[in-house]
């Protein structure tokens, strides 16, 4: 099973620039014989920005929402990200303790280090098509 790691030292990083074609493919399944799924949650990505730097490093925007009453703790396995070339990867780390209260939406920012391909999608298992 592969992983993402989101560690990266910010101070070596370029600055990141929007990608200029943002795709709405979320629920969009490459032809993959492994089928990799997000860890069962109650969240759901509402929306996600891709962004990347001239040496390959990739992040995203993502707008998270709690679809339960309760108070969640947001885990990495929760999380996938889709790249262009049909690669899935649950997110191994996150950059720090995300938690949401029922029905609570946030905004954060989680780095994806190096990948040649850009990112197309970043789903949690409440996402259409998951």
């Amino acid at each position: 099973m592969m992983m993402v790691s989101v560690s990266a030292n910010a101070n070596d990083l370029k600055p990141y620039r929007f990608d200029s074609m943002q795709m709405n493919l979320g629920a969009l399944f490459f032809d993959r014989a492994d089928r990799m799924k997000p860890a069962k949650s109650d969240f759901k990505v509402n929306r996600s920005v891709a962004m990347s730097n001239d040496d390959g490093h990739r992040a995203v925007i993502l707008s998270l929402e709690n679809l339960s009453s309760g108070r969640r703790i947001l885990e990495p396995e929760q999380l996938m990200v889709i790249y262009a070339d049909g690669t899935a990867l649950r997110v191994n780390a996150l950059p720090e303790k995300i938690l949401l209260e029922g029905y609570e939406k946030r905004n954060f920012t989680l780095e994806l280090g190096v990948n040649d391909y850009p990112v197309v999608a970043v789903v949690a298992t409440n996402n259409e098509g998951y």
